[in-house]
């Protein structure tokens, strides 16, 4: 397994992991960064899923969306046009054609986005992602806490 550094759209930073001897007919598999968290995720939970990932035959790659990690900020900025250039960067870099958009908190918000608007995206999973206040909601959540 090899990381690289790589840039994509205004400046923006992520890090691609290639497994060694990937079959580019897979998906590669793109985790935007966790709300405040940059590209490693929570205690590095996006370095480790990139790895298990491509251990498993997956190239994976890590993004920073602008104004987090080594990216910087744009005025305007929007995470679909951000991801879909880094889309664009990794396509044209190795020759994948479609992508699983995966994404925690905020970047499940971000990944699912993407998944709607981009149809270079044909999976995508959400972690920790929407929690809509249905009266079951409600009511869980206050059980939960009362106990």
């Amino acid at each position: 397994m090899k990381d690289s550094v790589f840039s994509f759209g205004d400046n923006l930073v992520g890090v691609l992991t290639r497994p060694q001897g990937g079959d580019v007919s897979r998906p590669l598999i793109l985790i935007p960064n966790t709300g405040i968290e940059h590209r490693v995720g929570p205690k590095r939970l996006h370095v480790r899923l990139a790895r298990v990932l491509a251990e498993a035959g997956y190239a994976v790659a890590r993004v920073d969306l602008a104004g987090l990690g080594d990216s910087p900020a744009l005025d305007g900025g929007d995470s679909v046009d951000e991801l879909r250039a880094a889309i664009d960067e990794l396509q044209a870099r190795g020759g994948a054609r479609r992508f699983i958009a995966v994404g925690l908190c905020s970047g499940a918000h971000a990944a699912h986005r993407l998944a709607l608007a981009e149809p270079r995206v044909v999976g995508a999973a959400f972690l920790d992602g929407y929690a809509y206040m249905t009266p079951r909601f409600m009511a869980t959540y206050v059980w939960q806490r009362a106990a």
